[in-house]
């Protein structure tokens, strides 16, 4: 009968949680648009987690990781990021841009909010809930700037939210096993300008377009860990591909003179998220914890933006992006009961090859280097950390920045650099243990 009551309160704990979520922003600019900060603590060690897996935010780092947390727990929190870009023509006469112009990407500050609710049923037996939004993208350009002809370079969004409940079985003295299933979320839309002829600076011959869908779908998750030895822990977790196919979406074309509605039709499109391999391995020396990961996303779902209409035509960007490998270092020192000091550093590839980069994601190879510090006070604790972002200058000139009218075709070709590109990140986490 306890258990059946935790149980009932865990779900309307959740629902309540859930039905706030999915009215909440959760949009970021991201290597790709994967959000690996789901939990603070881990934010503070760069990420590091998946071996260590020590509280609730198990659930999306390593579900295997549930069964070593006693009793209730309960933990939330919001991870803020806010990015600065800026791009540097090499000039262009019909855009009216002199050479080294340079624009700065639309400033925002985006919130992705993480939940989660763990219960251990027996002593090898746990279950937990969560809610995260793990994929997700926030780019916005000037409506002056350059390269707005470019599909989404105007405003685009991406949000996800996925609901996530696992189960944790401690299948020896040594293995645990977690799984579950992920149902996701997912609002796109995306904005651009379109060019009915020159010259481009006459706003009676340019329209702006619009494109937007939602969608529910479905994947899984998986995990492992195993204690190698007293002080040594291996873990490995999964997070599948999920692919939405958006049937309902919306084509809307406005006038940019007067605003007016000039067209609006249905759209369908399909987009996967990429599936997500980490591994990772722990060494604990008294108050000292320190982990290494290696992560592996399968980018390579990601070939392509095209969105087809009820009039038989269709729009399509290609991507062609690669299988990528991000590599994790962090640490946590525990100073006495009541304070943790966490650091880390992270060096993460990025999935965009040259020759199809554009405005809409615009990062390099990065390095990312983190601090944390976690507050102990019983059975409240209160996590916090910063990661700062330091990303790859890359070069734009691709067919991605060609521009053209539905009257004249070819106009002219967009080239230049995007620079200056980095992230403040702040992430907060609190955690209750009943």
């Amino acid at each position: 009968m306890k258990n059946c009551w935790h149980a009932r309160r865990l779900v309307g704990v959740f629902s309540l949680v859930m039905a706030v979520f999915l009215l909440s922003p959760a949009y970021v600019f991201g290597n790709g648009f994967f959000i690996y900060e789901q939990g603070a603590k881990a934010v503070g060690m760069g990420g590091a987690f998946t071996a260590q897996a020590d509280d609730p935010s198990a659930i999306y780092y390593n579900p295997a990781g549930i069964v070593q947390l006693q009793g209730t727990q309960v933990m939330g929190g919001v991870t803020l990021i806010s990015p600065s870009s800026t791009f540097r023509s090499d000039g262009n006469v019909p855009m009216g841009t002199a050479a080294g112009q340079k624009t700065d990407a639309v400033d925002h500050t985006w919130s992705i909010p993480h939940f989660y609710v763990t219960h251990r049923l027996t002593e090898r037996v746990a279950m937990g809930v969560g809610t995260y939004s793990n994929f997700g993208l926030g780019t916005e350009w000037p409506k002056t700037f350059e390269g707005r002809y470019t599909t989404g370079a105007g405003k685009t969004f991406l949000q996800t939210a996925t609901v996530s409940p696992v189960i944790g079985v401690k299948a020896t003295d040594k293995l645990s096993l977690g799984f579950g299933p992920t149902f996701q979320y997912l609002d796109i839309s995306i904005r651009n300008m379109a060019l009915l002829a020159p010259p481009v600076t006459n706003p009676a011959r340019n329209l702006e377009a619009r494109l937007a869908g939602k969608d529910w779908s479905y994947g899984y998750t998986l995990g492992l860990r195993y204690q190698l030895t007293p002080s040594l822990t291996a873990g490995a977790s999964y997070l599948s591909k999920v692919k939405h196919d958006i049937t309902d979406g919306t084509q809307r074309l406005n006038s940019v003179a007067n605003g007016s509605l000039l067209r609006i039709q249905d759209a369908a499109a399909t987009l996967t998220t990429p599936a997500i391999t980490s591994l990772g391995l722990a060494y604990k020396l008294g108050p000292l914890n320190l982990e290494g990961d290696a992560q592996w996303t399968q980018w390579s779902s990601y070939s392509r933006l095209r969105a087809d209409f009820a009039d038989g035509t269709f729009s399509q960007s290609r991507k062609d992006w690669h299988n990528t490998w991000t590599f994790r270092l962090g640490g946590q020192y525990s100073l006495n009961k009541y304070i943790d000091l966490r650091a880390g550093v992270v060096w993460d590839e990025t999935p965009i090859p040259r020759r199809t980069l554009d405005p809409l994601v615009p990062s390099g190879n990065r390095w990312v280097y983190c601090a944390g510090t976690g507050i102990n006070l019983g059975k409240l604790t209160f996590d916090l950390a910063y990661n700062y972002v330091q990303d790859q200058d890359r070069r734009w000139d691709n067919p991605s920045g060609d521009v053209r009218s539905s009257a004249t075709g070819m106009v002219t070709h967009v080239r230049g650099t995007f620079e200056g590109t980095h992230a403040h990140i702040f992430s907060f986490s609190t955690r209750y243990r009943f």
